[in-house]
């Protein structure tokens, strides 16, 4: 990726001009989010400058090991901020209720690799090429001639990491590779990290993954699986982190499969239903999350319904994919 002096100038002008930053990502925050939002806080603070981190949703509990992850608030710490600094979301609705904590005349700086990006920034610095945000930071602190650290390069590889499934996904490129190449400079705990994020599940979870996985549907095809997960199952196993990702990957290692849905009931009296999207690479899930509001990359996009029921969205999706098969 190549930063035109444009977006260049305007990133440096955008950091030298302003002291205070909130800082934020998508709602239910994973690796890429939480990488980005806690390397850019670093160099935000190491510029001699303040910033808050602040999202709608926790932190999973696999990411406790990140640098500063305590950091992260849920309630801005002060009343007024200069800018804003969004991170990995493809419209500024999607970081939920932090968006009440921004002042209508801040200036906002937009840096994401979503291709549904709406570029809501006054600065957008957008490539749906990059395999996540932390490998549009690293080459962008390279680019600004900011030093980085040890702890800041922790957080981006975790970031590129994980949203490159372990380097398994389309999106992992040559440059990912030379990106990582160069963070590994630093004395990273690989395996620790790795460890942290993939083999840190207890028998409750794994009790909830079998019990997910027993429900798997597919279409007569064989080129859809789809599972519905209630509120039921995830109260009475009570999942210590998010397991979206290793249900999806079963799914998508079936022989005949192309697309892969996740249906999951939210908690709370309205009735709201998270659907997760995954492809291999032919079918673009983007295209479906989009008719539903939402949005993402092609081969994986997310979305969610409001104020409808597990089958209704079921059928809804389902039905829509179907159709586009």
């Amino acid at each position: 990726m190549k930063i035109n002096k444009r977006e260049r100038y305007g990133i440096r002008k955008f950091l030298a001009r302003h002291s205070k930053f909130l800082i934020s990502a998508h709602t239910s925050p994973e690796g890429d989010s939480l990488g980005a939002q806690l390397a850019f806080a670093a160099v935000i603070r190491l510029m001699g400058k303040k910033c808050d981190i602040v999202n709608s949703d926790r932190a999973s509990r696999e990411y406790g090991f990140l640098p500063g992850i305590d950091s992260i608030r849920r309630k801005p710490k002060i009343k007024k901020y200069d800018a804003a600094i969004i991170l990995d979301c493809s419209d500024i609705s999607r970081i939920g209720y932090t968006l009440n904590f921004l002042e209508k005349d801040a200036p906002v700086l937009n840096i994401d690799h979503h291709i549904s990006n709406s570029r809501f920034g006054d600065i957008n610095l957008i490539d749906a090429k990059a395999s996540s945000v932390c490998e549009i930071l690293y080459l962008l602190f390279k680019d600004l001639n900011i030093k980085i650290n040890k702890s800041i390069a922790l957080c981006l590889y975790t970031g590129i990491l994980t949203d490159t499934g372990s380097f398994r996904y389309v999106n992992t490129t040559a440059l990912t590779h030379f990106v990582i190449s160069q963070l590994l400079k630093w004395p990273i705990d690989v395996v620790g990290i790795y460890k942290n994020i993939y083999q840190n599940l207890t028998f409750s979870d794994l009790k909830f993954l079998n019990c997910a996985l027993a429900n798997i549907k597919q279409d007569s095809t064989g080129e859809i699986a789809w599972v519905k997960i209630n509120q039921k199952i995830i109260k009475k196993y009570k999942p210590k982190i998010d397991l979206s990702d290793n249900i999806l990957n079963f799914l998508r290692a079936i022989e005949t499969v192309e697309v892969c849905v996740l249906f999951r009931e939210r908690s709370g009296k309205e009735k709201n239903i998270r659907i997760n999207l995954r492809s291999r690479n032919k079918f673009d899930v983007n295209k479906v999350a989009q008719r539903f509001g939402g949005g993402g990359h092609k081969t994986a996009s997310g979305v969610t319904l409001r104020n409808i029921s597990l089958d209704r969205a079921e059928s809804l999706v389902i039905g829509y994919i179907k159709d586009r098969l």
